[in-house]
C-alpha cells in the first residue's frame, strides 16, 4: 500500500511541478458531518462522495450543499463520464448526476445484489470494481 502512496505523491508532484518543501495546504469545511469516501472534479466544482450522501462545493470547498437524491446515502465512488457524473454506492444503487452533483437519479448498471467500490474509465467504457 505504500508504494501506491509514494506513487501517487510523485504524479502529483511531478504533474503541478510543486516542490514538497513548498507546499501549502488550506484546510476546508467537511460536507455534511460525514466522512468522505471519494472526491472528484467536474469543471471547477468539487463532488464528495460521502458516508451520508453526495455534495458539491462551487468555491473550492468553503461551502458545500447536499446532492439531491443522495441524503443519507453511502456514496463510495464517483466518476465523471463524457458531461454526466456517476456515482456508486454501498446500497446496490448507482445514480446519474446531469448537472454537475446537485441533482442525483437512481440508474440501472445492470448491478443486482452488490456495492460500487471504485470506477474507471477508458475510452468509453466504465470499469467497476465490486
Amino acid at each position: 500500500m505504500e508504494h501506491i502512496y509514494r506513487f501517487l505523491l510523485i504524479v502529483f508532484l511531478t504533474s503541478t511541478g510543486a516542490n514538497p518543501l513548498l507546499a501549502q495546504w488550506i484546510q476546508a469545511n467537511s460536507p455534511g458531518g460525514g466522512y468522505v469516501e471519494y472526491l472528484a472534479t467536474s469543471g471547477t466544482t468539487i463532488i464528495a462522495g460521502c458516508s451520508n450522501g453526495a455534495f458539491y462545493s462551487s468555491n473550492g470547498g468553503g461551502t458545500w450543499s447536499t446532492g439531491l437524491g443522495t441524503e443519507g446515502i453511502d456514496v463510495r465512488a464517483i466518476v465523471p463520464v463524457e458531461t454526466d457524473l456517476l456515482a456508486g454506492t454501498s446500497l446496490f444503487r448507482n445514480f446519474v448526476s446531469t448537472d454537475n452533483g446537485s441533482t442525483w437519479t437512481k440508474t440501472n448498471t445492470g448491478f443486482t445484489g452488490t456495492s460500487v467500490w471504485c470506477y474507471a474509465v477508458k475510452d468509453s467504457e466504465v470499469l467497476a470494481n465490486r
